[in-house]
């Protein structure tokens, strides 16, 4: 299938600073991963830190920022890990939340449900 990027807009929820980014779908991430320079950028506030498992296997710790992140449509609020990254990743909760998954035959990010049908189904 090979790599997968999709255009998105990241926002501070808390100053509205926006940056539109591609960022790597990576199904073996849970967060959504940003640079330091990007969080600095937009002026990301810390607000705890969280130890994650890099793909090469290296336990970590990051800091995590609260931001709005919209693509195809659709956007939703979550915490992004703030690391050095090669490049953004979007992370499988997002996609999860926004009802999003990877078609494997076209290699792109499509919809496969409403965002408000996964809501009102966990009410």
């Amino acid at each position: 299938m090979g790599y997968v990027r999709v255009r998105c807009l990241v926002t501070n929820p808390e100053n509205r600073l926006s940056e539109e980014l591609e960022m790597l779908a990576d199904t073996g991430s849970w967060y959504v991963a940003l640079s330091r320079s990007v969080a600095d950028k937009l002026e990301l506030r810390i607000i705890g830190k969280e130890k994650v498992i890099l793909a090469d296997g290296r336990e970590v710790e990051v800091d995590l920022a609260p931001i709005y992140i919209e693509l195809l449509d659709r956007g939703t609020y979550t915490l992004a890990a703030i690391t050095e990254t090669p490049e953004p990743l979007l992370g499988t909760s997002v996609m999860e939340v926004l009802g999003l998954v990877i078609d494997p035959k076209s290699g792109e990010i499509r919809k496969w449900r409403s965002k408000s049908s996964y809501m009102l189904s966990n009410l």
